[in-house]
Order: structure tokens, then sequence, then C-alpha cells
């Protein structure tokens, strides 16, 4: 049991008291100098698609008029006083998970991080790794000196319409600037190129990103490019038409994901598009789709074993989904289909991935054979019954 100066930590999930584990986090004396200890805890819990809730309690803390929620960067706070000692208790908020399901960042690492104006930099400030969702800022010059742009660090921050980056940076992780509805860039490195949004490495050999503003009737992926990279026109609602041309031999999980408007066309023959639905040549694995190609029903077609990672995710019209022989449901396959309220896995799936029902706010009911493995988080923030065949 964690003891702090306010009272021994006791954790309680359903209002029944469970144990747990607790870890010692280094801190920073330069950086965080009046802060005497900082833990992590950790309970043993199993997905059950149920709600449930969870609470900590202080064991002896007598209420002080100044105890309340206070906001962190990226945590939310619940604070408690006793004369000029503070205990504050915070859980992930609302940017602490993507869309995808994919954690931002476990617990915060102040030897090797550090918040400049708002913004999370790695220790050295080479790296730019987050910046705030809620920041009303409406135009944000990139530091100079700062040649990594982490993946998604930009992520959904709509106030934001302009950003420069310096000369410095040689890098994008994966897509920086997904979610960013209203924004345009200024660019001064040679290490990427823009084309009427699109982002490409500077060899133009992959694709990169597409900033959300995009206006695009018409793409034929330029016949230098080999890789479409993950994430890469994610929330595109402006591209109408892509087109795979015969040099793309790579496609990254979901890049076409809340593409409402896409319609997807191959000239290649490692990539088969049916009904604009992209599968792999051997007609075993599906690639990606978007909410328009699946539309409210579907029906995976005769032959296809393997749903890969992220492919449904998003398609918010989705409603029954018919998985027909599928083995194989890769992480983060289902993700925000909130048109989703039941669901039957037939005997022959033999494993759920992680995430790949998170956020099917609206899922009820979900029926799995009792062989199938189902991995940690696959019904995140689900409410669902799930029942085991026998």
């Amino acid at each position: 049991m964690l003891t702090t100066p306010l009272g021994d930590i006791e954790i309680y999930v359903d209002d029944n008291k469970v144990e747990y584990m607790e870890k010692n986090i280094r801190v920073s004396d330069k950086l965080c100098p009046d802060v005497s200890g900082r833990y992590a805890i950790k309970i043993d819990f199993i997905p059950d698609g149920k709600i449930h809730t969870i609470s900590c309690k202080i064991k002896g803390h007598v209420s002080s008029e100044k105890d309340g929620i206070e906001l962190g960067e990226r945590l939310e706070l619940k604070s408690f006083y006793k004369d000029n000692t503070k205990l504050s208790i915070g859980m992930e908020g609302e940017s602490g998970y993507y869309a995808d399901g994919m954690c931002i960042s476990d617990i915060y690492d102040y030897d090797n991080e550090y918040m400049e104006d708002g913004v999370l930099y790695d220790k050295g400030k080479t790296t730019l790794i987050y910046f705030p969702i809620k920041d009303e800022r409406r135009s944000f010059s990139v530091p100079d000196g700062v040649i990594c742009l982490g993946k998604h660090c930009f992520y959904a921050c709509d106030h934001l319409h302009e950003i420069t980056v310096p000369e410095s940076v040689i890098r994008f992780e994966n897509n920086p600037f997904s979610g960013c509805e209203h924004l345009s860039l200024e660019s001064h490195t040679p290490h990427y190129v823009i084309e009427n949004g699109v982002i490409y490495n500077k060899f133009k050999t992959t694709i990169v990103g597409c900033l959300n503003g995009s206006q695009i009737d018409c793409l034929r992926i330029p016949e230098t490019v080999s890789l479409i990279s993950r994430n890469s026109f994610w929330n595109c609602k402006g591209v109408k038409k892509i087109v795979i041309t015969k040099t793309v031999d790579r496609i990254g999980y979901n890049p076409f994901a809340g593409c409402e408007n896409l319609i997807i066309e191959s000239e290649n023959d490692n990539f088969v598009v049916k009904n604009g639905v992209v599968y792999d040549k051997t007609l075993t694995h599906m690639l990606c789709a978007t909410d328009k190609a699946i539309g409210k029903e579907f029906t995976l077609p005769d032959g296809i074993t393997h749903i890969n990672r992220g492919v449904f995710s998003g398609c918010k019209s989705l409603e029954n989904i018919d998985f027909n022989g599928v083995t194989y449901i890769d992480k983060s396959s289902f993700t925000n289909c909130v048109g989703l309220t039941d669901i039957y896995v037939p005997d022959t799936v033999t494993y759920i991935g992680e995430w790949a029902f998170a956020y099917c706010v609206n899922l009820k009911k979900v029926s799995i054979g009792k062989n199938t493995f189902v991995d940690k988080n696959a019904f995140n923030e689900c409410s669902a019954v799930i029942e085991r065949r026998n």
C-alpha cells in the first residue's frame, strides 16, 4: 500500500477495494523542485465490455476547502491539501489516446521531456512530441533546432491555421498534422515536398501525410511513390478519388480512415480493389477501406482470412458485419464504428486484437466462440455484454 503524508492510498473498482502495485517514478529536481515523489499505480483488470467505476480514496484524509479538480497539460488532476502539502491524483485526459487506441504516453518522464509554453519536447529540444489540443493559438513556429516532429504531435489542433516548419527539421513521424482541419504549412525544410496539400519525402518515394483541408478531385499516386504511409490521409474529407499506381508496393495501416467521400481505384497488380475496398493480390487479406465503400452492411468476401489493422476504423455508417470465415481480426480494426450495436464473431476467428472494437460506444451485445483469444482493451469504452459460446 502506498503511504502519503495525507494518508494511505486505497483503490476501488465498483466500490470493491482491490490490490494494486505502485512504481516509484524518478523526479527531476531541476524541472520539478517542489515535487517530493511521483508514483504510478497499476491494477490487474481484464476488459469484459461492461462499464466499471475506478476510484481512489485517501484513508484518514480530512477534506479541505482547497481540495478539487485541477487541469494539467494532458492530465485531469484531483488535488488534496493538508497544511503545506498537496497530493494530486491524475487520470489520462481526453488527449491521452488517439482514435485508433494508441496511447500518446503512459507516464511523463521528466528526466527526458519538458514543457515550454505548453508544448512538450524531448530533453534536448530536438523532437516536438506534443502540442496541446486546447491551445487557442492560430499560428505556431516550430523552434529552429528541432529536427523531428513526433507522430500526431499536432493531432486535432483545430485552432491552428498556420504552422511554420524550420529548415532544421529532417523527419516527420507518422502524419504529425492529422486532424488539423484548417491548417496550412509554411515549410522551409528541404527534406519534404508539399504538393496540393499532399506531403511527400524529398525523393517523392513516400507519402507521409495530407493536410485535412485539402480539396482534391483525383489524386493519381505519382509513379515515384512506393509507400503510402499509415494514417497518411486520415480524415481528409476533401479527397474524392485516389488511384493506386503501379510503383506502390506497400500501404501502411489505416491510411484512408475518415475519408468519407473517397473512392479508391487500383492500376497495381499487388492491390486488388473491389467495390472500393483494397485487398492483397492473394485475396486473403483485407487491407483498407473507407466509410463510403463499406456502407451500412458489409460481408467479408469468401477466402478473406485476415482483417488488417485499422481497416474499418472510423466507418461510422457500418451497422452490420458478417465475418464469413475470417480467422484474424487485427488491432484497431473497428475502432469508432459507432453504428455497430451487436456482432456475432464466428468460431473461425482465433484472435481479436488490441483495441479492435474500442470506442464502439453503441455496441450492446457481442457473441464470441470459446476458443477465440481476445487481447487487452479490445472492447475499451464499450458497454456491450460479451457472451462466450460453449
